[in-house]
C-alpha cells in the first residue's frame, strides 16, 4: 500500500471521527461545502473505496440541527440516547473467571475492549484527553486510532483493528435508529461501514 493511500485513509477516518465530537461550527461548514464533497470523492478515491459521497448540506441543512442530533442522539445529555462507545454493545467481560453480575451481559461500560484499547494506548505512549478518561473505546478514538494505524504504515494491523474493535457498529446503528433524532447520524454510520467493509480480511500469520 503506498503512502498516498495509506494518507487518504487517514484522513477519512479522521474525518468520521469529528462527527462524534461535541459540534462546531467551523466543522459543519467545512463538511456542507461543495469544495469539501469534491474533496471527500479524491480521498475515496485514492483510498481505494468504491462508494458515493452522500449530500451532507441535505442530511444536515443547518447547523442547529447537527447540533440537536448529536445532542439527543449521541451525547448522553438526553436519554435515551446511543452512546458511541464499544464496550456498550458487546459482553462487558469474557473472562469466565470474572465473578460480578454483570460478566456475561452488554450495556455496561469500561468492558473488555476498553481495557484492550487502554493498553493498545499505552503501548505507544497516548493519553487520552481527560473527557475520554472513562470510555477509552469511544468511536472518536477507535477512528483516529485506526487513521493511525494506516498512516504509520500498518495495514495489516488497521484490518485486524476493524475486525476486533469496529464489529459493533451494526449493533449501534441499529440503537440510532430507535432513538429520537438519531436518523441521521445511523445514515453516518452505515456509510462508513459500507466503507469499512471494503478493507480486505487481515493476513493470517503463518504459525
Amino acid at each position: 500500500m503506498d503512502e498516498r493511500t495509506r494518507s487518504a485513509k487517514a484522513e477519512l477516518y479522521r474525518f468520521f471521527a469529528e462527527f462524534f465530537k461535541p459540534p462546531e461550527e467551523n466543522f459543519y461548514r467545512e463538511f456542507t461545502s461543495p469544495r469539501y464533497s469534491e474533496e471527500l470523492s479524491r480521498l475515496l478515491h485514492e483510498a481505494g473505496y468504491a462508494t458515493t459521497v452522500p449530500n451532507l448540506r441535505e442530511l444536515w441543512p443547518s447547523f442547529e440541527e447537527f447540533a440537536e442530533d448529536y445532542r439527543r442522539a449521541v451525547s448522553g445529555t438526553v436519554h435515551p440516547y446511543a452512546p458511541p462507545v464499544e464496550s456498550i454493545y458487546k459482553p462487558w467481560t469474557e473472562d469466565p473467571e470474572a465473578e460480578v453480575p454483570m460478566a456475561g451481559q452488554k450495556g455496561y461500560f469500561y468492558g473488555d475492549p476498553a481495557l484492550h484499547m487502554r493498553h493498545l494506548y499505552d503501548e505507544l505512549g497516548i493519553t487520552l484527553p481527560s473527557e475520554y478518561a472513562g470510555m477509552p473505546d469511544h468511536l472518536t478514538l477507535e477512528l483516529e486510532f485506526l487513521a493511525l494505524l494506516f498512516e504509520t504504515g500498518e495495514p495489516e494491523a488497521a484490518r485486524l483493528f476493524i475486525r476486533e474493535h469496529l464489529n459493533w457498529l451494526g449493533d449501534f446503528r441499529t440503537e440510532l435508529e430507535e432513538t429520537p433524532r438519531g436518523e441521521r447520524y445511523a445514515q453516518l454510520v452505515a456509510w462508513l461501514e459500507d466503507i469499512l467493509r471494503q478493507e480486505p480480511e487481515p493476513k493470517r500469520k503463518d504459525k
